[in-house]
């Protein structure tokens, strides 16, 4: 049985080789967009980041950076009959545990930091580009942009796996 300090220095041995002998690729984005009902601004942070990918926009950003742009929307708040999430999804049974929603989870109560957070946002529409936040709509774009224009040498393929329900085979 390995220990998980044992595996955790082979797996970095393993990305440090992996990065003196693999060549540079342009790195992925990932943006996460905050989202709730209640927000006046993300009905438009998400239309701009539809145009972002719709081949057939005048904003789109082109085949590489779409293909390489992975985006998770979440949606956050009150979850209750007033919000069409709701209506959708209906109630979440861990609604009033946060270490058990998801989001809760990941994002936090906005205007809170715990140490456990990995963000906690203050404002929504809020997106972050590969951990940082993207400020603006316009900032989407840029900061996406910027950050598949820097290289890596650590890669990753999804190739051959299946998915059942959330579960990665």
């Amino acid at each position: 049985m390995i220990s998980k300090s044992q595996f955790s220095s082979s797996l970095l041995a393993l990305v440090m080789l992996a990065s003196t002998l693999g060549g540079a690729v342009k790195k992925n984005v990932l943006g996460e967009l905050l989202t709730a009902s209640n927000c006046s601004g993300c009905p438009i942070a998400n239309r701009a980041l539809d145009h972002y990918l719709d081949p057939t926009h005048s904003d789109y950003v082109g085949d590489e950076l779409a293909e390489d742009w992975i985006l998770i929307r979440f949606h956050s708040g009150d979850i209750n009959w007033g919000d069409p999430m709701y209506h959708a999804i209906g109630p979440p049974d861990y609604a009033s545990k946060c270490d058990e929603d998801p989001l809760c989870y990941r994002f936090g109560v906005a205007g809170t930091q715990s140490s456990g957070d990995p963000y906690s946002p203050d404002y929504l529409p809020t997106l972050y580009i590969n951990g940082a936040i993207s400020p603006t709509t316009d900032a989407f774009k840029t900061d996406a942009t910027a950050v598949h224009a820097s290289e890596t040498s650590v890669t990753m393929s999804l190739e051959g796996t299946t998915f059942d329900s959330l579960t990665a085979n």
